[in-house]
Formats: C-alpha cells, structure tokens, sequence
C-alpha cells in the first residue's frame, strides 16, 4: 500500500510539474485521466500490476491541478519608481539591524501598476503607525496601509530567486499604518513566543553566536553577520543555517530517545515525538523545507505505529506532492528544489555507500563506536550531497567542493548546539541572569560548530564559480539515474507485465537510452536568461525565461525563423506568444511559421493579411509571460519594438536613431557588401557580416552579443 501511494505521489508530482513548466488544458488532462482509467481496466482484465495505470492517473490529475492554476500577472514595463499605495498582508518577518523585512501580498490596491494578488518585498525602517509596543511590530497577517516607490528586483541570483518564488517587486514604504492586526490564534501566539526567544539569545549569547543559534534553532537569520554568512556559504555549509530535515530529524531523534523509555512500547507514546516535532515546525517558521521534513517525519512515525517498514522515498514522494499540490509555486522555489534534490539523494544513495564504506572499516569498527557514525554520517552526507549540489551549482553558480567534509566536522556539535541554544532561549526569557549562565555551554558549542565553517570557507579553492553548467549537471542527474534505476527497470517492470527479470545485455542498454533521453529532455528547459537572434532582412526571434517566443517576420523566407525556434524552444513547445508580420515580404514567412506553431496574438501591418490578426499601433503591448513585454514603438518601413524584461531595455528595428533608456539598440542598415545588423550597446556597436545574423543573450546582469553567417 505505501509504494502504491509513492507511485502516485510519483505521478501527481510529475503532472504538477509538467503543468509548470508549460500550460496543458483541462481538457488534455481529462484524457489523460481516462486513458490512464482504459489502461488500468485492460491491465485488471489481463491481471497485471495496475502501476503504471496508477502513476498515468495520477499525472493526469495533476496536469488537471495545474490547469486551473493561474500566477499571479506580471508588472507592466516601465514600473520602477512608480508610486504604489494600498493595503497588504504581511507575511512572517524578519529584522535585519534596525530594518524589517518580509514579503507581503496586495489585498486591496488603490494606486500604481500592483493588482490584488501581487506580491513585493517590503523593507520597513520604522514601525507602522499603531503597531508602537508591539514585538515585532509587524506580525505574520497584519494588514498594513503602505504607500511607496516600487523598484524592480536586484539583478544577480538573489534576484532571480524572489522572482522564482512570485515577487514582482521592492518597496521601500514612505508611509505605513497598522490597518488590522494579525498574530491571531495558536500561530500567532507561536510567532509571538519565537520572537521572544530571539529576543532572549540575543541577550544571552554575544555576537556572532547569537545570530548563529537564532537561525539553527528558530530559523530567524537576520542577525547573522554578512562575512559569517558568505563563509558558510564558502564552505558549502549553509544548509545547516536553514531550519531543514537534518533539525528536524535530530529533534525527532532526541524526543524519542526522551519518551520512549518513559511510555514504553505503547501506541499512544509514540505520538508524543509527532507533536514535538511538529510544535518545533511551527517554531521554526513553518518554511517548505521544515513542512517537507515534517510530513516525511510524521510519515516514518505513522510506518512504525503501524509495524510498517519505512520508505523514505515513498514518504519524500508523498510530502513533495502534498506541498506542491496546496501551494504549485512552491515548484520554482531554490529552497524547495534543494530541499527535496537533497532528501533525495540521501535516501537513495546514503544506504548503498553506507554500505560500501562499512566493507572498507567494517573490520576496524568493532569497540569503536564512534567509528561506525562517522561512517554513517559521512555516507549520508556524501548521499545528500549527491542530490543537492549539482542543482546549487546550477541555481548559484557555485560549487562547493568542501561542503561534505564540513557537514560531517559540524554534525557531531549540532545537536547539542540546538538542544544548549533552546535551554538558553527558555531560560533567558525566564530570567536574563539564568540564560547568560545556560549560555555558556551553548556559546562553546555553537562556537564550535562555527569554527569549520569558518575555517574550510577561508581556503581560497573552496567555492569556485562554475558558469553554464547546466549540460553537466543535467549528465549527472542522468548518470544518477541510471545508477539508482537499474533494480527498478531490470526487476520492477518486468513483473509489471508478468515477465523475467531482463539479463545485463537487454536492461542496461534500455536504462542507459531511457537516462540518455532524460538528459536531452532537461537540456531543452529553457535558462533562466533572454535570447534575441536578430536576421539581415530584419526579422529577428525573440526566446524568453520560461521558453516564451515572439516572432517578427519582415522577409521571405522563414527557414531562420524555424531554425532560431528550433534552438530557442524545446522540441515539445509548439507556441508563440506574438507573431508580427513587419512588412509584406513577411507574410508567407509568417503564414509557414504558423503551419508549425500555435501564435496567442498576430499582428500585421493592416490587420487584414492573416485571418484574425490585429493592425499594428505605436504603444501596442503584449505580455508574453514572466515579466517579458514586447511593446510597439514606432512605425515606418520597419517597425521598430521595444523588448523589457526586469531592468533589461531592448530596442529593436527602426531606425538607427530614437529611443532612449535602452541598454541596447538593434538595427538593420545597408553594408558595402549587403544588408547588416548593429547593435549599439553602451556606445560600442557590433556589425554582423553581410547577410549574417546577430544573437544577444541576457542572464543575471551580464550580456552576450555573438555574430556571425547564420544563426549563432
């Protein structure tokens, strides 16, 4: 029954995330759904395992999920500096020296570009007006009255990381007013005891220990110090900065170690770890890592009241698609990718090398105990690591090669860092006297758990910077899977249909086409960067974040649009936001690209070329998904449009002349030799060859301009 249920957590989860990456009608989703119901039928009447009918359906409802699930509408261009005022509901914040920072969500919008469901960053320096002798004085579900200037979000990773997770913007209030007060019930009343027992390690601990414990015990990182911050992160050990499964995992261990003896083998007691861990979740924060780690914990509580086996897979499985299908944004989320990648490495691989380390000092652990858990915790780590680090390399453009050996230094002075720092916490807000007594113990272990973070940050070669990783970490994701799947395709389906387990000469070569595939299907997710190729007859293909497109078509021949889409999309992406016709010469190229891809809008220069198109009009916006605008600038021979993406300013056609607050112009003029494109950015201008064919390439603040005979 449990691997029934992973299956279809399997599946749901899938479905979720194909739903994600790209919108699938309800109505496809209901034939998955009955297909996976024919399927199930035919596989009962031939008495076959039902797997695969289940794991079918499951995607198919989780396609249908994702169907009736609608962002919120990204910010028009031109937004930053605009005053914005209305009422917002704060989410659980967080001070960092005399700020306040917390992300809060528009609930009614009075003036500026925000709509009801937007969410910003809001960075508060004074206390809103009637939340004086509150502490905090912003509390998770307050409604605040805030007016102020939006700014765009910082370029880099840590922009590209809110932005994941839903905000459209910052706003540094000029204004703030308590309108209705939040911290209500059992949450708030858990929120407001948080906040005090920060308050109460603050005064027990010095600095940086302090802003240490705060973030291992009760995930408040604000008061850690920037350099401490970056050397964790150095050292690859930053992880143990965010309340995750590894705290929630030695809590569990620690309560029950506590009340087992006390209540014995009965079923009742085994509860009472459950609500422990559960109570420190919602003292932690409840972020997604800590619900993930908690669900997985209550999951593994649950197998062994039953007298279950524990799969940790299957609760990983589970957990993930429970979180996912409340909250589908959770899916671009750093925190939650990491969060899972790592549970999951560690549950697949973390036994095997376990395995394979005790064949190596099996023969020296023998009155050695604390032998045999370095061997286990370096296994695991080495799991976890496994799973999590090439997707960090991906997101931040780091990779710390040293983060497995400081996990396994830290670990043996985590737990008591987190049980010394809470005995701190209470007693400190009991008595202050008492907790700068208990917080001597908890300076000596936090200090220790600091030291080899420090210490392995310091090394020069720690952390380097790997840029356009994603072909090799998407090849060690598949080698992954080819090393963990082999038991499952040589055994599993072959009982699925009735048969023998394959020999080594047919499964392996099946296993490795299906990882061989699986990589090439990762590596056409589009980057997280903008893409423009710009052509010498003045039509140019525009690929976004998300794999939007938009398609100008100002000559005859669409083979370097259809090559440019090819490149750009993946190959299952068969959709354009906006197809322009810019001349009539672009007519037929635009009617053959529309043979191949579905448009949302086409606009032509009348209206009147292609059936159901629009005339082109100087200001016409089009919003093709993920804060990508394409507006209308000028017209003329050549229309000209102006590409914005976050604080990226693109012109593109027209004349050589014009615009203003571009970071670049892009434009077609005659060379000696033919047609060339330019493009002039910061003054510096780059000519293709006649007849050749420009890209420039947008990711995290920097840019790329490559030239070149085709497309490059």
């Amino acid at each position: 029954m449990a691997w029934a249920l992973a299956w279809g957590a399997v599946g749901w989860t899938g479905g979720l995330v194909l739903g994600y990456l790209g919108p699938v009608p309800w109505a496809a989703a209901l034939l998955v759904v009955g297909g996976a119901l024919s399927l199930g039928l035919l596989l009962f009447l031939l008495r076959r395992p039902w797997t695969p009918a289940l794991v079918l359906g499951a995607a198919g409802l989780g396609l249908l999920r994702m169907a009736f699930f609608s962002p919120p509408p990204g910010l028009p261009p031109g937004f930053a500096g605009a005053v914005v005022e209305g009422v917002f509901t704060a989410g659980p914040p967080e001070q960092i020296g005399g700020m306040w920072r917390f992300t809060a969500t528009v609930h009614r919008a009075a003036e500026g570009p925000l709509r009801e469901g937007h969410r910003v960053r809001v960075l508060l320096t004074t206390p809103p007006h009637g939340g004086e002798g509150r502490w905090p004085p912003v509390q998770r579900g307050d409604r605040l009255y805030l007016t102020g200037a939006l700014r765009p979000l910082p370029e880099g990773g840590v922009g590209g990381a809110l932005a994941r997770e839903g905000i459209v913007g910052v706003l540094r209030p000029t204004r703030a007013a308590l309108v209705e007060a939040g911290g209500k019930g059992l949450l708030g009343g858990i929120d407001r005891l948080r906040w005090h027992l920060a308050l109460a390690l603050r005064r027990s601990l010095p600095q940086p220990e302090a802003g240490l414990a705060q973030a291992l015990l009760l995930g408040i990182r604000g008061d850690l110090l920037p350099e401490e911050w970056e050397a964790f992160r150095r050292a690859g050990t930053a992880h143990l900065l965010a309340v995750s499964g590894l705290h929630v995992a030695l809590v569990l261990g620690l309560l029950e170690a506590l009340v087992i003896p006390l209540v014995g083998h009965r079923r009742w007691g085994r509860a009472i770890p459950l609500v422990g861990v559960w109570g420190y979740a919602l003292l932690a924060g409840m972020g997604p890592p800590v619900v993930r780690a908690a669900l997985m914990g209550s999951l593994a509580a649950l197998a062994r009241l039953l007298g279950r086996p524990e799969a940790p897979l299957a609760a990983l499985a589970v957990a993930a698609g429970v979180m996912a299908g409340v909250s589908p944004s959770l899916l671009g989320q750093a925190s939650f990718q990491l969060s899972v990648a790592g549970m999951a490495g560690l549950a697949a691989f973390g036994p095997r090398l376990h395995g394979l380390l005790r064949k190596v000092s099996g023969r020296w652990e023998e009155g050695r105990p604390w032998l045999g858990a370095l061997t286990g915790s370096l296994a695991f780590s080495m799991g976890a690591s496994l799973g999590a680090v090439p997707l960090a390399a991906l997101t931040f453009e780091r990779l710390p090669l040293l983060g497995v050996i400081g996990t396994v230094l830290s670990l043996p002075f985590l737990l008591p860092a987190l049980v010394l720092s809470g005995a701190a916490a209470l007693a400190g807000a009991a008595w202050e006297p008492l907790g700068g007594v208990v917080g001597w113990p908890a300076w000596a272990a936090l200090g220790a758990v600091r030291l080899f973070s420090v210490w392995l940050g310091g090394v020069t070669w720690a952390s380097p910077t790997v840029q356009g990783a994603g072909v090799w970490v998407w090849g060690v994701y598949a080698l992954l899977g080819l090393l963990w799947g082999w038991p499952f395709l040589r055994e599993t389906i072959p009982r699925w249909v009735g048969g023998r387990p394959l020999p080594f000469p047919w499964a392996f070569p099946l296993l490795a086409g299906a990882a061989a595939l699986a990589w090439g299907a990762a590596l056409q997710v589009p980057p997280q960067r903008l893409t423009l190729v710009a052509f010498a007859d003045g039509s140019w293909v525009l690929v976004g974040p998300q794999g939007q497109a938009a398609v100008v078509a100002a000559g005859p021949d669409p083979r370097p649009l259809l090559r440019a889409l090819g490149k750009g999309l993946p190959f299952w992406e068969r959709r354009v936001g906006l197809l322009v016709v810019a001349t009539p010469a672009g007519v037929e190229a635009a009617r053959d690209v529309l043979r191949r891809y579905r448009a949302d809008a086409v606009v032509t220069p009348s209206g009147e070329e292609i059936a159901g198109a629009l005339p082109f009009r100087e200001g016409i916006a089009v919003h093709l998904g993920g804060g990508v605008w394409v507006i209308g600038e000028e017209g003329g021979r050549t229309p000209a449009f102006r590409v914005v993406w976050g604080q990226v300013a693109w012109v593109v056609g027209g004349s050589p002349w014009g615009g203003g607050g571009e970071t670049v112009r892009v434009y077609r003029v005659w060379g000696p030799g033919g047609p060339v494109v330019v493009a002039r950015v910061a003054g510096e201008e780059h000519t293709t060859p006649p007849g050749g064919a420009l890209s420039l390439t947008a990711q995290q603040g920097r840019l790329w301009v490559y030239t070149g005979p085709g497309v490059p």
